[in-house]
């Protein structure tokens, strides 16, 4: 426990200093789950499931915790990024670049792992990845090349394209409602188009699997919206 304890007052913290009062009570959150037990993968996507729950505001929370595994299975470091994500710490980089380790975090979007993530893992081969998002779907990938970005450049390009084309639409018939008098909500419309999107990363994952460049596998709850 005493080991835990020093290495929650090492976290990197990286948000604002007005929303410091959310630290203590994220890592008291998380102490709470990491009591120095064994299946530290699995109290990882318990407590970023729980954590999503617990902190959300209008659907989603406005954090994204990364939480990193040794090679061994122990907690090693952890970090408190936007709902936008954020770097692997400098002890995290260090780490990875010599051992295998296992980086779990949730993705406040509800997506599964996005061409930003595909990217850290093609960059650190000894890195697997899970995010969990607000449903309690859990999506894991690998890359098994430093050249990913390179030998997947097309099917990239493709869901790119795909993503800025529903975008587009999507601003396109918001427009044509609001010039037309119709009422519409835009909060349903932004999460149906984040659903989209969702599931979209979640055929990159496919594809990239079938054509044998990456090791992806996913559980979906029920509830998401990628199942329905």
């Amino acid at each position: 426990m005493d080991q835990l304890f020093q290495a929650i007052s090492t976290f990197n913290i990286n948000i604002p200093k007005d929303k410091t009062d959310i630290t203590s009570k994220i890592l008291d959150f998380l102490s709470k789950y990491f009591d120095g037990s064994d299946n530290n993968y699995n109290r990882g996507v318990q407590f970023l499931s729980s954590f999503q729950d617990d902190f959300k505001q209008n659907d989603r929370t406005e954090y994204e915790i990364h939480i990193m595994l040794d090679e061994d299975n122990n907690l090693f470091d952890c970090s408190i990024n936007h709902s936008g994500g954020g770097h692997l710490t400098n002890k995290m980089v260090n780490y990875t670049q010599n051992n295998n380790s296992h980086l779990i975090h949730n993705h406040p979007s509800g997506g599964s792992l996005s061409r930003s993530d595909w990217a850290t893992l093609s960059a650190h081969n000894n890195l697997t990845m899970t995010a969990v998002n607000h449903f309690g779907s859990i999506f894991i990938g690998r890359a098994k090349s430093t050249s990913l970005l390179i030998d997947a450049k097309d099917i990239f390009d493709s869901f790119e394209a795909k993503i800025s084309a529903i975008t587009s639409f999507t601003e396109s018939l918001n427009k044509l409602a609001i010039d037309s008098g119709f009422e519409y909500a835009p909060v349903t419309q932004a999460r149906r188009l984040n659903e989209i999107k969702t599931s979209v990363n979640h055929e990159l994952g496919l594809i990239l699997n079938e054509v044998k460049l990456v090791d992806y596998c996913c559980t979906i709850d029920q509830s998401d919206s990628i199942h329905n």
